[in-house]
């Protein structure tokens, strides 16, 4: 890839970048969105928990996923 280029992958793709050696911090922004009625699932490893914790505010398995951190976008009911 050259600057300015981007890539997109579903996030539990294996990916990475050659090393940064520039003194310029590079900058990535990320997008992850889900269809309005998921429900949370089993929460079955650390970085589940972790990831319910710092996105969900530790929602329990069933609730609706959605937060102040994830809020509806678009509803085909409304």
């Amino acid at each position: 890839m050259r600057a300015g280029d981007a890539s997109f992958h579903a996030g539990w793709v294996l990916h990475g970048a050659p090393a940064n050696e520039t003194a310029t911090m590079r900058s990535v922004m990320t997008i992850i969105y889900f269809a309005d009625g998921v429900r949370v699932g089993e929460i079955d490893s650390p970085m589940r928990r972790a990831d319910n914790e710092r996105w969900l505010g530790s929602l329990p398995t069933g609730s609706l996923a959605a937060s102040p951190l994830n809020p509806l976008l678009w509803s085909r009911t409304k």
